[in-house]
Formats: C-alpha cells, sequence, structure tokens
C-alpha cells in the first residue's frame, strides 16, 4: 500500500468520525431518558436534568477536540 492510498484512506475515516460525531450532538436526547420515566412512578426530574446535561456537554467536547485534531 503506498503512502497516497493510505492518506485516502484515513480522510475516508476522518470523514466518516466527523459525519458520527456531528449525527451525536444533534440527536434527540429525549429518546435517552424516555424510557426511565415509566419505569419509576417517582423519577428525579433533578438528577435526569444533569445527566443530560452532563451528556450533552460531554458530547459537545468530544466534537471540539475532533474538530481541533482534524484543523491541527
Amino acid at each position: 500500500m503506498n503512502l497516497e492510498q493510505r492518506l485516502s484512506e484515513l480522510e475516508e475515516r476522518v470523514s466518516r468520525l466527523e459525519k458520527e460525531a456531528a449525527a451525536a450532538t444533534t440527536a434527540s436526547k429525549s429518546v435517552f431518558i424516555q424510557p426511565c420515566l415509566h419505569v419509576t412512578q417517582f423519577a428525579d426530574f433533578q438528577k435526569i436534568c444533569q445527566e443530560l446535561h452532563h451528556y450533552t456537554k460531554e458530547s459537545k467536547q468530544v466534537c471540539t477536540k475532533r474538530q481541533d485534531w482534524h484543523t491541527a
């Protein structure tokens, strides 16, 4: 395998990862908490909000790191 082929494969992989990261940050977050709401009668709404905020913040940080790495 020559360098041009390897570079092409790596560019395709980076493109695929960027698309996955974009999809992860734009996906509906309600999908993750809806199953929890009907399981328990007294759902801790504050805890669910904190976990959702943490997940969203973490996803944005991962995407930012990937973008920084890709542009470097």
